[in-house]
């Protein structure tokens, strides 16, 4: 593409669209955060009532804070809240209240797209399921992105990004082998994976309610969408009839790569070679050993 041919794009794809976020935690702030990142205005809808989980993380000394420390206002010092919630606008909204509810509507009436993660059964208990939006809203987009979807036997069932890395079978696979299986991390992939497949729904529904004249729901299961992460490990079991075992910090992808044990007591390295010239500089780093032989290649 030519220099003159991009200096004529102007703004972002999605300049115009406006979106309704009601979510917490990880999923659903970070698929708004990558829709306003793309020109989209988001309003963040949250609860009068109390702050939203995610965006204050006591006590003092966490890192999450600038220089551990609080504050005064620390829902506004969080800074893993600040960065899934940027280019954000805000209110707060009681949709106990029958005025919450009107107020909500009002907002409905000039939105594109509403998305919600929170468990399947929540905006319908307010009063504010797709059909009743639809009335205010006809060609609303309407997201749902449960844990496990809006059907099936575990609709019911409230989840976040680690009950969903046990029952993908992700955390079996996640530790070093002599680990207890049920060990979870700190990093729950399922969150972002949902996030960023919610976002190409969503963007896929406005393409199609462009050509159409029609909104739609969206019915978003987070386990379904993290699932598409672990197709090579069904492979894998479906052509060895048993597990992946854990690996630790190796990969299957090159060698070595993990962290190795040195002379002396608990000495360690990190040794990770990815590429050829990584291999080279690596058996130059070891002149006495026999790595350069054109076997180990």
């Amino acid at each position: 593409v030519s220099k003159e041919k991009i200096s004529s794009i102007s703004g972002f794809p999605l300049e115009g669209v406006r979106a309704l976020e009601l979510s917490e935690i990880w999923a659903g702030p970070f698929c708004g955060s990558l829709l306003a990142d793309m020109g989209a205005e988001i309003i963040k809808v949250e609860s009068v009532q109390r702050i939203a989980r995610g965006s204050v993380n006591p006590p003092k000394g966490s890192g999450a804070y600038p220089n551990g420390d609080p504050g005064e206002r620390p829902w506004n010092r969080q800074s893993n809240f600040n960065a899934i919630n940027r280019n954000k606008k805000g209110i707060t909204l009681d949709l106990k209240t029958n005025a919450g509810v009107e107020t909500f509507l009002d907002l409905t009436s000039n939105a594109d797209i509403i998305f919600c993660n929170y468990a399947r059964s929540v905006m319908e208990g307010f009063g504010l399921g797709y059909e009743e939006l639809k009335k205010t809203k006809p060609d609303v987009i309407f997201m749902l992105m449960p844990g496990y979807g809006n059907t099936g036997p575990y609709r019911d069932y409230k989840s976040m990004g680690m009950a969903i890395d046990a029952i993908s079978g992700h955390s079996f696979l996640r530790g070093y082998p002599d680990l207890d299986h049920s060990t979870n991390s700190l990093v729950h992939h399922p969150d972002a994976a949902a996030a960023v497949n919610a976002v190409f729904a969503l963007t896929t529904a406005l393409i199609y309610r462009g050509k159409t004249g029609r909104g739609q729901f969206i019915d978003m299961s987070q386990a379904e969408s993290f699932m598409t992460h672990m197709g090579e490990v069904f492979l894998e079991y479906q052509i060895r009839s048993k597990p992946r075992e854990r690996q630790g910090n190796r990969t299957l992808q090159y060698a070595p790569q993990g962290v190795y044990q040195c002379k002396g007591e608990d000495n360690w390295i990190a040794i990770s070679v990815v590429t050829e010239e990584h291999w080279k500089s690596f058996t130059r780093c070891i002149p006495s050993s026999n790595l350069g032989d054109e076997k180990f290649s």
